[in-house]
């Protein structure tokens, strides 16, 4: 069908049924590729995969692209960039083939450009698992677009209380967002680190990479937690002591009596203790 849709025919469907579905010609859809925008995924920088293309060119489209109409009438894909780019590969070469060419089904949704920017992190959490530190900036974006904690949460399948732990590592210091990129860190690591001064998380993380360094050892968020401790004066929380530690301390532990030992064997799940 023609990909051509009037401002009078979307206006006319949305007003009745929320939801318009149109075929478009992958050309005549807007990707958008400005980090600022609200629509913008950093996905769309990365290559495609043949297997994908050769796929979509055998199968066709299983679910339709959905896109959103700009304030020039532009049909501006919302969720299923990837797709959308692919067809137009495909495109290029069914012309050389002299095959019928591909037309994208789309769902055209109404809505604020902030408002439909949450449909692009759903999409985006069912299909592929981004890093922590790509779902950190992402919800960062969605947070300054006015969204809450709660429909942020909602669309990254997660709580409030995670989304604002992620928000913690887009706060970092430059040389501590770096070596979290680089995976030099843990993101747990890092979020220990959150509410120092610049400064002082720049100095913390380069002793605890050094320590790491000399012990041969990953740097752990417990590493972490110990220069934070010393350097504001903060308490660390109690050490969970190891199995070993539990098995020194029940041969050692006689003078402690019986139920002390009963105790800690119930913790090892030893003498017939039952875990709950």
């Amino acid at each position: 069908g023609d990909s051509t849709v009037s401002k009078s025919m979307f206006d006319k469907d949305v007003a009745h049924r929320g939801i318009a579905t149109f075929n478009f010609k992958p050309e005549d859809l807007v990707i958008v590729k400005d980090p600022k925008h609200p629509l913008y995924c950093s996905r769309v920088e990365r290559p495609l995969i043949q297997s994908f293309i050769d796929e979509l060119d055998a199968d066709g489209f299983i679910q339709p692209v959905v896109v959103c109409r700009d304030s020039e009438g532009q049909a501006v894909v919302v969720a299923g960039r990837r797709r959308v780019r692919a067809a137009l590969t495909i495109n290029e070469r069914r012309k050389k083939q002299g095959r019928a060419l591909l037309m994208v089904p789309c769902i055209v949704r109404r809505g604020s450009m902030e408002a439909l920017s949450l449909i692009v992190v759903a999409e985006n959490a069912q299909r592929e698992d981004d890093p922590l530190i790509v779902k950190a900036e992402k919800a960062a974006r969605l947070c300054n677009q006015g969204h809450s904690l709660a429909e942020i949460g909602l669309a990254f399948g997660v709580e409030p209380q995670t989304i604002r732990n992620w928000l913690k590592l887009t706060e970092l210091a430059p040389a501590v967002h770096k070596a979290l990129v680089q995976e030099q860190i843990t993101p747990y690591l890092a979020v220990q680190l959150h509410g120092l001064s610049e400064a002082e998380q720049k100095a913390s993380l380069a002793q605890i990479l050094a320590e790491a360094k000399d012990t041969g050892k990953a740097p752990t968020a417990r590493t972490a937690a110990r220069h934070v401790a010393t350097r504001t004066g903060r308490k660390t929380g109690p050490r969970m002591r190891t199995r070993k530690e539990i098995q020194g301390e029940l041969e050692n532990g006689s003078r402690r009596g019986p139920e002390f030992r009963a105790a800690l064997r119930w913790v090892l799940n030893e003498d017939g203790a039952e875990a709950v």
